[in-house]
Formats: C-alpha cells, sequence, structure tokens
C-alpha cells in the first residue's frame, strides 16, 4: 500500500472515531474519554495502538506460559531496529537483545462478535521483519473458539483484502513449515480483514508467534507499530486491569507493595523498564509481597504484572 492511501485511510479512521465518540454524548453529560461501545449500531469499535500514549497496550495479551517470552513494548536498541518505525517506541520481541535459539513468543488479541456485520474486522499494522530466512520467523493464527483450535491466517475462508501477509509456500521450519514471515522485511504495511457478516456471539482469536530454531543467527525478530483494530458488530477485549490496582508508597525509595480489588489467585512476574524501554528489573512476586527496588537510580519507571490471566502497568516514581 502506498504511504499516501494508507494516510488517507488513517484520516477516514480518525474520522470515523470522532463520530463515535460524538454520539456517545449525553446532553447532560461531559464527552467521555472513551467512546460508548456499539455492538450492532451504525459505528465499529476502534483501537489505536502507536505504543507512545498508550503505555499499557490494553488490547494485547502476552503468553506468559511460555519459556522467556520475548515480547516488549519500548525504545528499540537493537542496531537493525533503530529506529522505532514511528515515534520512539513500539512492539518488539524483546528492545534490547537479539532473539535467542529455541524460542517460542506469542501474544493474542481477542474480537468478541456480538451480531452479523458486512464490514467484519480490520487489522493493520506497520511491522519490520529480521530473520533467518525459512527458518526463523513469525506467523498470524486465528481461532473462532475463543482459542480452543487455530487456524493459519491465510486459510481462513473467511479472510477478506490480505494486503501483504505472507503466502501458503512462505512456510518456516522452527513454526513446524507453517506459512508465516521470515528473512529481511523492511517497513510493510500489513492489512487483512475477516467476514463476520455470517455469524454472530462468536469470539475471535488472533495469535502472533515468533519461533527460532536451534541454531545462532543474531538476528532481530519482529518489530509492530501503528496498529489499528477496527470491528464492526463486535467488541474488542481489553486485557489490562490497571484500573483494578495499586502500587505504593508512590513515589518510593526502596520498595513498592501491589495490592488489587480482584483477587489474583497465581504468582506474577515482574518486570520494571526505564523511560528508554530497557528492562532494569525482574522477579517473581504475589499479592502484598514488598518488591526490593533500592538498586534502581532517582526516575521514572514503569513496572508491569503480568500471569496467564492478568496483565497492568503502572509508572511508579523513586525517589533517593
Amino acid at each position: 500500500m502506498e504511504i499516501a492511501q494508507f494516510e488517507n485511510l488513517k484520516m477516514k479512521k480518525i474520522i470515523l472515531l470522532i463520530l463515535a465518540i460524538l454520539s456517545s454524548v449525553k446532553t447532560d453529560a461531559q464527552i467521555p474519554y472513551e467512546f460508548e461501545f456499539f455492538p450492532c449500531g451504525g459505528f465499529p469499535t476502534m483501537a489505536y495502538e502507536d505504543f507512545e500514549t498508550n503505555l499499557n497496550a490494553d488490547h494485547f495479551y502476552f503468553d506468559s506460559t511460555q519459556t522467556n517470552n520475548l515480547w516488549q513494548i519500548g525504545a528499540p536498541l537493537k542496531i537493525g531496529f533503530i529506529p522505532a518505525l514511528e515515534g520512539t517506541r513500539s512492539l518488539i520481541t524483546d528492545t534490547a537483545l537479539n532473539y535467542p535459539i529455541n524460542n517460542i513468543s506469542s501474544f493474542y488479541i481477542k474480537i468478541i462478535v456480538h451480531c452479523p456485520h458486512p464490514y467484519g474486522t480490520k487489522i493493520q499494522f506497520l511491522h519490520k521483519f529480521s530473520s533467518d530466512t525459512t527458518i526463523d520467523g513469525g506467523t498470524i493464527e486465528i481461532s473462532h473458539d475463543n482459542g480452543n483450535s487455530w487456524i493459519n491466517l491465510i486459510d481462513d475462508p473467511l479472510l477478506m483484502y490480505p494486503n501483504e501477509l505472507y503466502s501458503s509456500t512462505d512456510t518456516i521450519q522452527s513454526l513446524g513449515w507453517k506459512p508465516g514471515f521470515s528473512g529481511n522485511i523492511n517497513s510493510n504495511y500489513v492489512m487483512f480483514e475477516i467476514n463476520t457478516s455470517e455469524f454472530s456471539d462468536d469470539t475471535l482469536v488472533f495469535k502472533f508467534t515468533f519461533a527460532s530454531d536451534s541454531i545462532e543467527t543474531n538476528k532481530e525478530g519482529w518489530m509492530i507499530d501503528e496498529m489499528y483494530l477496527m470491528a464492526w458488530g463486535s467488541e474488542i477485549e481489553e486485557y489490562n486491569l490497571n484500573s483494578q490496582i495499586s502500587v505504593f508508597p508512590n513515589p518510593t525509595s526502596d520498595k513498592i507493595y501491589f495490592a488489587s480489588k480482584i483477587k489474583i489467585q497465581k504468582p506474577f512476574e515482574v518486570n520494571v523498564f526505564n523511560q528508554l524501554g530497557e528492562l532494569v528489573l525482574q522477579k517473581d512476586s504475589k499479592e502484598n509481597e514488598d518488591i526490593d527496588i533500592s538498586n534502581l537510580n532517582t526516575g521514572i519507571y514503569f513496572c508491569s504484572f503480568r500471569n496467564e490471566s492478568f496483565y497492568a502497568t503502572k509508572k511508579i516514581i523513586v525517589q533517593k
């Protein structure tokens, strides 16, 4: 897709978003921060992730059951991925290190279909790729039953208008010879739609997976930015639960504690990033357990908490 065409499409989406916001305003209320959800109305549910303004990436779930899941949001520090595709931050298979051997890393996007609509669900993103061609790579799979079964995106008969997707012959060894992206891709726009005109009360889940084999190749991996999600007659599920948690004391000098309004039964992983997107602290923890940050210098940090069913991010201020 030409850049001019993309900018035109981007402007149309912004106009639609403004109309959706205005249409949700009541005469006795202020304009809400997020527009009202129209499951079967004349407006789509929309989400735009540039990884700059939304540090939480509400619509993504990183699979914490995978050992060493590489997906991170931050400023790219790898030579081949500097600078970010847009702005300063992207969604990357590790912001600082090249991808390791024998790795599988996935994230998910969930769309809840409430009623049939001819426009369906559209996903568009800008990406860059660097891997061992046909050996290491990334793929997109889709589930029509909330993750119980999966098919490759290009094999879905409901796929419409694919742009810059891989083909059925672009198979990747580390993915079990599934079709996918590999090699060197420099700043391409990918776009596709899923037809939801014939069904309702369904849950679509999109799984983005990167995988590597047992041979070290010192490649950067996969970087994604400027992602647009547009769902007609559907709801884009949010995985982030920021409003349900608190971190205290904040500001702090040596320790922080995590508390939640909802019950979190399983331990979670804590990752602390500085303003450059660099990982400066990582540990496993649980609710009401102190997290030692005494080794951090004065400054602003972003602390993420996640397990297989929970994800949230909070800004913390360290003062010494």
